[in-house]
């Protein structure tokens, strides 16, 4: 799956430990090592809207913002 979106064009950076450490050593491993404007983090449970990404970076450089969020939505099992 994650070849699929490389294969887009997509730029990605795969974390992996020796060992499972939890998503916060991941993170604060990228957040060490990656030199670009904005990071994004998912959860392997998390879904994005078409176009999320690109509405989520464009309100950023529009309004030279460090930090942009959105909403969501929360989906349960039988509802």
């Amino acid at each position: 799956m994650v070849d699929d979106y490389i294969h887009r064009g997509l730029k990605m950076r795969i974390i992996n430990n020796e060992e499972n450490r939890g998503p916060g050593i991941a993170r604060q491993r990228i957040l060490d090592t990656t030199q670009c404007d904005y990071i994004m983090f998912l959860d392997s449970d998390d879904m994005l809207m078409p176009r999320a990404v690109a509405l989520l970076y464009t309100q950023a450089k529009t309004g030279n913002y460090d930090i942009v969020r959105s909403s969501f939505i929360r989906e349960e099992r039988d509802k």
